[in-house]
């Protein structure tokens, strides 16, 4: 029972934790984290009542964390998916195939890049102009959130998120 109340509150901690990242809802949490949290606990429990040994506890606690794993590398939030297709973008694209990545998203705006700010990683690569997205303009808490590829003869020098 003592592992079934932890796998809850592990769940619940995640399912938070989300929220606060800038989640839109807990319903899609609740929805495909509880039910896998209350399979393996049950798993657990239904072992111990049988009393079985601790290896078969072992085994199950390596099948929940095999079925867990997945789960835990999903990119959540709207901003965990802009940051990650912003991340997709890799040195020597195209700008085209830049912009086919960010597409749906706000902005889009190709800028110069003088007086812009230049992350120090990418000084002294030649950068000419910047392309600025954004993933949110409604939320306060996020609507300031930008990512920045930066070119050089329209092909890429590498990629920035701004935070808000």
């Amino acid at each position: 029972m003592l592992i079934f109340v932890a796998g809850m509150g592990l769940a619940w901690i995640y399912l938070l934790g989300g929220e606060m990242a800038g989640a839109t809802g807990l319903l899609p949490y609740v929805v495909i984290v509880v039910p896998p949290m209350m399979l393996c606990s049950g798993m657990f429990i239904i072992i111990r009542s049988h009393g079985a040994s601790s290896k078969a506890h072992f085994i199950v606690l390596l099948v929940a964390l095999a079925l867990a794993t997945p789960l835990a590398l999903q990119p959540w939030t709207p901003r965990s998916v802009f940051i990650s297709k912003l991340d997709s973008i890799r040195p020597g694209m195209s700008e085209a195939e830049a912009r086919q990545i960010m597409a749906g998203y706000l902005g889009g705006e190709k800028g110069e890049s003088s007086g812009l700010y230049i992350p120090e990683a990418l000084e002294g690569k030649g950068i000419s102009h910047a392309i600025y997205y954004r993933w949110n303009e409604t939320d306060g808490r996020y609507n300031a959130d930008v990512g920045h590829v930066y070119l050089r003869d329209d092909r890429v020098v590498g990629t920035d998120f701004s935070p808000d």
